[in-house]
């Protein structure tokens, strides 16, 4: 099966026609996207491509160089900023979603410009934040108590990470870290936590002893 990115721009370019890559190690990959995401036959250049995923440009040169590969955090922004993905069995970037059932849909500018649009409508932001909630308590209702406890401070910790790289206010940045999950420790008896405390300071001793013999 063979798919090709048909993507046309008016005056602004000629319609073009890609050819699903035969080389496609990480380097060919990108060389790649960025000609999909290029007019006039022209590819983008790595430093607008490292612009548009937020993958540091020093990385795209260096997956370009064969000096590093793509990895799991790089396809994640490639998806997230760009609605594309790479399938290794067309060898080809694909839009994220289907516009025919089943059908898959080759990534190209115009989807890109088409994805672009789409998420920035606050009139997603509703339904798609009651989902991922929905989804978060679908997964904590089906874990361990220790693992749900792991899963809201990894989400904590996330939300905080992306607030502060986008340079939100402190104001904000304090809201969200007073919002921390609360979790109730175990307090461990004096008797027993004494006894803990005296074991691990005659180990001290004894390792801090046998050193100093050697």
């Amino acid at each position: 099966m063979q798919l090709f990115a048909l993507t046309p721009y008016g005056d602004q370019t000629n319609y073009r026609v890609v050819d699903p890559i035969q080389n496609d190690d990480y380097s060919g990959q990108l060389r790649y996207l960025r000609l999909l995401l290029g007019k006039n036959f022209r590819p983008i250049s790595t430093a607008a491509l490292a612009a548009l995923t937020e993958i540091p440009h020093v990385a795209v040169r260096g997956v370009e160089a064969g000096r590093r590969e793509l990895n799991d955090q790089d396809r994640f922004l490639i998806r997230t900023r760009l609605g594309g993905y790479w399938n290794p069995q067309l060898h080809q970037w694909l839009a994220i979603w289907h516009e025919k059932k089943g059908a898959p849909l080759p990534f190209s500018r115009q989807t890109y410009e088409r994805y672009s649009e789409l998420i920035s409508s606050f009139s997603l932001a509703a339904p798609n934040i009651g989902r991922i909630a929905d989804a978060l308590k679908l997964l904590l209702g089906n874990l361990q108590p220790k693992d749900v406890a792991m899963a809201l401070l990894t989400v904590h910790q996330s939300i905080l990470d992306f607030a502060q790289k986008k340079n939100v206010g402190l104001d904000l940045i304090k809201r969200l870290e007073d919002l921390r999950p609360e979790l109730k420790f175990m307090t461990i008896k004096q008797p027993a936590r004494d006894k803990a405390l005296a074991d691990l300071e005659k180990s001290e001793t004894e390792t801090s002893s046998n050193s100093a013999n050697h």
